[in-house]
């Protein structure tokens, strides 16, 4: 019972806090909605004042040049000179000024002027000028040093050119002003040059007095009052509130300008009943409100009793249930009815009792699930090493202290694995890494832990290396571990590793970049040729970058011209006539130099640029073959590298076709040289391109024959018209008997098939000598030439038409 009674109390305490925080809330809301009226009805004074002040302005100075043109018109001063005016004007200035309250007139004409009135010569003048220029009538303020309302017409006297100038004072304006908007209004006027008997006042950054003021009684005093406060009259210009008297007033100054004169006034605007109505109007509202949230309070109350026993029951269930003592939770929960018709918390009861029920199940579920779950997560199914998510989780925990320890990853790979899985199938490849599991488990210990990070890929942690730790001995027993065969299913599988080792050390700031180290480690093993460890250096890191180079540029530098042709002459062996120019493409890049083809072709064959590399190389050759005729040498051969993995597109077909066609060269007079590793990637593929490519007038050749698996049997299988001896061939059978045997049995086979050879790489005139008499047709090498860019090949080859033949260099 104590417990309902406290949380009646502390309800009640908290409807009262609502209570009592919603009138307050209430309060700002009204106080905020007061506020905007009030500010809004400020404003609509402000804008009624605006309004009616620069109509009663721009009527006065309508007036002004009204008068003024009937002066012209009514006086008959068209013919007069202005010598002759005094005395008419003089007739008429005392009746025009009673009658329309003028200040000044006068009449202008060039340096000559007839003045009645206060206004200065200059300024006189500066209007009349300004008139003449515009030649249209000029009405406007000027405060020099009173204000006065000016109006200035152009006239003429005598046919010549001169002004009429009317001026009325300000006071007659202002108190219309003061009667139109019952706004009491004070004009303010530069300080300087009038006694200080009047009060300053400081309005950006000027001292002003006061020169016409409306019911002086009332503003003189305000004006007083707030000179001897210090007021900022520069926060006037939005308007403040001032109290005198027991009157409140809104004051504000209005700012009247032209592009010469500026007149502030200050306006005083008895708010006082306005100010009376709005605070009623709040005060009501208010009542109301607090009137409104009694009865909310009190009915509140009335209907929050009963349930909140059942509640407090449900509370303390819910503790229960929250320690997991469901036993507790359904001793204090009670008998629960099962009725249909119910209110809301006998709805909730029941499904606290069933939930209760639920839980306990659940927990039971889960307690004998627990372990089950830990192990799957990080232990790998099929070789029961630790898996990536252990990996990861391990190296989370060491990643502050990779250097300090020296951790060590070794990132292994299975060479052949795939093979297993393509021809033995997928079962047999799980059985193969359940082996391969089983024997890295055995090299496991507390700080040396084997994963499986997916597929055939295993990394092995030393986590904290020791000084006199033997790396290297670790790698070996790991490539020791496939020198026995798996035996599996009556298959004898054997299998190696490629390993990649990185070691922390103080640049390493992630286990992702010592895992990226070792990964590109791994990838080197096997580029020099599997079964086998590396260590990573950086200069694997700058072969990774510089491939990264290659792809992510290559497209834009053949956009940019980086890349271009270089040609080198192939020559009749016996006769030196010009035969073929072989196009070789070379890659200048703008920050890194000179990039070899050998390297960027190889990275660009491994994506879809090679089919733009192979597009702009035909295409240059099209064009140099029609440079070729335009010189006369109609049966000089442009001769083409084609690299595997166009030899295996058939799309590359239609492509040359294409590019021929357009610069309207004919197919024999392009070739295309393609390797001997091109030829094994895919043998039918190739076979097929070869033949068709053929059947349409290419020319083919094998290139760096003698390099590859160098089967004469391709030279069957094939429709080959050429055959290049690789250098390495060549190289020394100037010397070695054995050697030249060699190329003159290969070049004897070959022409008996009736292919010509070439000899690449013949750098001197012995060189040469001795190719003669092994029987080469043609000859290629920096004997003859280096490769050429277009303007030196130019100057080669119109020697050559000289000459007739092609010359040594």
């Amino acid at each position: 019972m104590f417990g309902i009674r406290g949380l009646l109390s502390k309800w009640a305490i908290i409807l009262g806090l609502l209570a009592c925080t919603s009138l307050t809330l209430a309060y700002f809301v009204v106080d905020a909605k007061h506020q905007e009226e009030l500010d809004n009805a400020l404003i609509k004074i402000k804008q009624n004042h605006h309004t009616s002040v620069n109509n009663v302005l721009r009527q006065r100075l309508d007036q002004l040049t009204l008068v003024a043109e009937e002066i012209y018109m009514l006086s008959n001063l068209q013919q007069e000179q202005i010598a002759n005016m005094r005395p008419i004007l003089a007739n008429l200035w005392p009746k025009l000024e009673l009658t329309f309250e003028l200040s000044t007139m006068a009449l202008t004409q060039d340096s000559e002027m007839v003045k009645f009135g206060s206004l200065s010569d200059d300024l006189i003048q500066s209007l009349h000028n300004k008139t003449l220029v515009t030649l249209r009538p000029q009405s406007k303020f000027v405060c020099r040093p009173i204000c006065s309302i000016v109006s200035v017409i152009p006239v003429f006297l005598n046919s010549q050119q001169a002004s009429l100038l009317i001026a009325a004072d300000f006071s007659a304006t202002i108190m219309a002003m003061h009667s139109i908007n019952s706004t009491d209004i004070a004009t303010l006027v530069n300080a300087s040059g009038i006694d200080g008997s009047q009060p300053s006042i400081q309005f950006n950054n000027i001292a002003y007095t006061t020169d016409i003021i409306t019911n002086a009684d009332v503003s003189a005093k305000i004006i007083k009052s707030l000179v001897s406060d210090n007021s900022n009259f520069d926060a006037f210009v939005d308007g403040r509130f001032v109290s005198t008297n027991g009157t409140t007033y809104f004051v504000w100054i209005r700012t009247l300008s032209n592009s010469t004169d500026m007149l502030p006034m200050l306006m005083i605007k008895d708010v006082g009943d306005l100010l009376a109505q709005k605070s009623e109007q709040k005060q009501s509202l208010l009542v109301i409100i607090a009137l409104i949230q009694l009865g909310i309070f009190l009915i509140v109350s009335a209907v929050s009793y009963r349930p909140i026993a059942r509640l407090t029951r449900l509370r303390r269930t819910i503790g229960y249930i929250g320690e997991k003592q469901y036993e507790k939770a359904i001793k204090t929960l009670g008998v629960v009815h099962q009725g249909k018709s119910s209110d809301e918390i006998q709805a909730l009861e029941r499904e606290f009792n069933k939930s209760i029920y639920q839980l306990m199940e659940y927990e039971e579920e889960l307690n004998s699930s627990r372990e089950r779950l830990t192990k799957m997560a990080t232990i790998d199914v099929t070789t029961q090493l630790l898996n990536r998510n252990a990996f990861l989780e391990n190296m989370l925990a060491l990643e502050n202290k990779l250097a300090e320890n020296r951790t060590t990853l070794i990132f292994m790979d299975l060479d052949g694995f795939k093979s297993v899985n393509d021809n033995l199938g997928h079962v047999i490849g799980d059985l193969l890494l359940e082996k391969v599991g089983a024997r890295l488990l055995k090299l496991s210990t507390e700080t040396l832990k084997v994963y499986r990070i997916g597929g055939d890929e295993f990394l092995v942690c030393v986590e904290a290396v020791p000084k006199d730790f033997n790396l290297r001995a670790l790698c070996q027993s790991l490539l020791h571990l496939f020198d026995d065969s798996f035996a599996i299913d009556r298959h004898s599988i054997s299998v190696s590793a490629s390993i990649g080792v990185a070691t922390a050390t103080g640049d390493i700031v992630s286990y992702i970049e010592l895992l990226k180290q070792a990964d590109i480690a791994m990838y080197q093993a096997k580029a020099e040729g599997k079964n086998r460890y590396c260590q990573f250096t950086t200069a694997m890191m700058e072969q990774i970058n510089l491939r990264y180079t290659i792809k992510s540029e290559f497209y834009s530098a053949l956009k940019d011209g980086q890349l271009s042709l270089v040609y080198q002459p192939i020559v009749d062996t016996n006769s030196g006539k010009l035969i073929k120019l072989e196009a070789l493409s070379r890659w200048m890049h703008p920050t890194l130099g000179f990039i070899r083809p050998d390297i960027f072709i190889e990275v660009i064959e491994e994506t879809t640029f090679i089919e733009s590399l192979s597009e702009w190389l035909i295409e240059n050759a099209a064009i140099k073959v029609r440079e070729l005729d335009a010189l006369g040498l109609n049966d000089v051969v442009v001769s083409i590298n084609i690299s595997g993995a166009q030899v295996t597109n058939i799309k590359s077909i239609e492509q040359l076709k294409t590019l021929c066609e357009m610069h309207c060269v004919a197919y024999e007079r392009i070739e295309l040289e393609i390797t001997e590793t091109s030829l094994i990637e895919d043998f039918k593929k190739a076979k097929a391109w070869i033949q068709e490519v053929c059947n349409l007038g290419f020319g083919i050749a094998i290139d760096d024959f003698g390099t590859g698996y160098s089967s004469l049997s391709y030279l069957t299988a094939f429709p080959f018209d050429c055959v290049k001896l690789d250098r390495s061939l060549l190289l020394d059978v100037e010397e070695n008997e054995r050697s030249r045997n060699i190329v003159k049995s290969v070049t004897t086979m070959i022409h008996s098939m009736g292919v010509p050879v070439v000899a690449e790489g013949i750098e001197t005139a012995s060189h040469l000598q001795v190719i003669k008499t092994l029987g080469c047709d043609y000859v290629q090498g920096y004997y003859f030439s280096r490769p050429l860019a277009d303007k030196d090949l130019q100057t080669l080859l119109d020697k050559y038409i000289d000459q007739g033949q092609w010359l040594a260099a």
